[in-house]
């Protein structure tokens, strides 16, 4: 099996508990978690194509999409406090 970058977005019920599972059961399924944006209820993973499709029948996901980074540099964004 092939592993691919995802983009993860949650529904806006979700709960910290409903993140920390999601990211706890990507990592104990050999993914990596790239990024995780809390205020979007979105996360960015790396896994197997079969783990994307037991990912998005968890209730609190609402889609689960294939996402390609071009080239080999990601820009760096970064949120400063107010």
């Amino acid at each position: 099996m092939t592993i691919e970058s995802y983009l993860i977005k949650l529904n806006e019920r979700a709960s910290e508990e409903d993140v920390t599972n999601i990211i706890t059961f990507i990592n104990h399924n050999g993914g990596r978690i790239l990024s995780v944006i809390r205020d979007s209820f979105v996360i960015i993973g790396a896994f197997e194509n079969y783990l994307a499709d037991e990912v998005r029948r968890l209730p609190s996901v609402n889609l689960v999409g294939g996402i390609v980074f071009k080239g080999n540099k990601l820009p760096i964004t970064r949120r400063l406090a107010k």
